[in-house]
């Protein structure tokens, strides 16, 4: 019996043919249900005697023998022994054995009818792509070490994997591990892994290890990179803002955040706008922005701070003393930084 690539299933019966001694073929049996519902291969292979039906254990030395034509015949995984084999090979007289039950003569095929390397391969991208299931949720859900662990053990049993790679370079930026994080996406881009908007991902990764080493100047090319390829991304506009803020370069960060909330509006954009207008002295335009995110109900005491500067700065004390006050108030100690700053205004009005 044979099959075609098509799926047509041949029967082929041989009349007037002598196979003498009989021929038994060595392989290893799949046993359904076994491990759950899916089953397992044995871990022997085995063969059936022509003579007595029993099916009893193929013997190392015949095992070996097949080992080494198969070598010998420089086969491709893609090439099928049963028909690729030369013709010597079938008669191969270290081929010729007995049966162990009924001790009748047998020559064995050279090859073996076995799927357990392909049903290991199986096991091992489902194993990958569990792992990488959990420790994207993991990530999502804060658990940054346990999704770092996920992703480490996927990549060694998938090293080219992209997404893997990807997020076990997000698991360390999560974990504040920037330089760790930025020689793996160095080695994606080292070995071209990515393109199209996967590379966007890569570089703009690179350019937030970047940012968290502080080298603001090379974040912003990579920033300058990714938007080459996805100028409507405002997250990549914001970032970039951000770069060129720590900088120093006010103008340039304005341009980069007034464009991202063009494409979306957010707190965090229109903050950032208020804090570059105060570095450029354009006070009243400030306190304008700072204004609108406090009358549109933002809980975030950083506008209150940005307005009593702006207000400060344009003279108007009353208000710069009721705005700081209200910062001071809310602060929590993410803005501890800033509260020195506040205090030394409010005794100056």
């Amino acid at each position: 019996m044979c099959g075609t690539g098509t799926g047509e299933v041949i029967v082929v019966t041989s009349r007037n043919f002598p196979m003498e001694p009989p021929v038994a073929t060595p392989h290893r049996i799949w046993l359904y249900g076994g491990h759950g519902n899916n089953g397992y291969c044995e871990d022997d292979v085995t063969a059936l005697c022509h003579w007595c039906g029993q099916r009893f254990p193929v013997v190392d030395e015949i095992l070996e023998v097949i080992t080494a034509i198969s070598g010998d015949a420089n086969l491709s995984p893609d090439q099928s022994p049963c028909l690729e084999l030369p013709t010597e090979a079938w008669d191969e007289p270290r081929l010729l054995s007995q049966c162990p039950h009924c001790h009748k003569p047998l020559r064995f095929n050279p090859f073996i009818v076995d799927s357990k390397e392909k049903l290991a391969a199986d096991e091992v991208l489902v194993d990958v792509d569990n792992l990488l299931t959990r420790g994207a949720s993991l990530l999502e859900s804060g658990e940054f070490e346990k999704a770092l662990e996920c992703f480490s053990e996927g990549v060694k049993l998938r090293p080219d994997d992209l997404n893997l790679l990807s997020y076990r370079a997000a698991a360390l930026l999560r974990l504040g591990r920037n330089q760790e994080a930025l020689e793996r996406i160095d080695d994606i881009l080292g070995r071209q892994l990515a393109s199209g908007q996967n590379l966007v991902h890569v570089y703009t990764a690179k350019a937030n290890a970047l940012v968290g080493l502080e080298r603001y100047e090379e974040a912003v090319a990579y920033y300058q990179k990714a938007l080459e390829i996805a100028a409507g991304d405002n997250n990549l506009w914001f970032m970039q803002g951000y770069a060129f803020y720590q900088l120093d370069e006010f103008d340039q960060a304005l341009a980069s955040f007034v464009k991202a909330r063009e494409l979306k509006d957010e707190f965090r954009t229109s903050l950032h706008i208020g804090y570059c207008l105060l570095m450029l002295k354009r006070f009243s335009e400030a306190a304008g922005e700072f204004s609108s995110l406090i009358s549109e109900g933002s809980p975030d005491p950083q506008a209150f701070y940005g307005l009593g500067l702006a207000k400060y700065a344009l003279g108007d004390k009353s208000e710069a003393r009721m705005h700081l006050e209200r910062f001071i108030k809310m602060a929590g100690p993410e803005h501890e930084h800033l509260l020195p700053q506040a205090r030394k205004i409010l005794q100056q009005v």
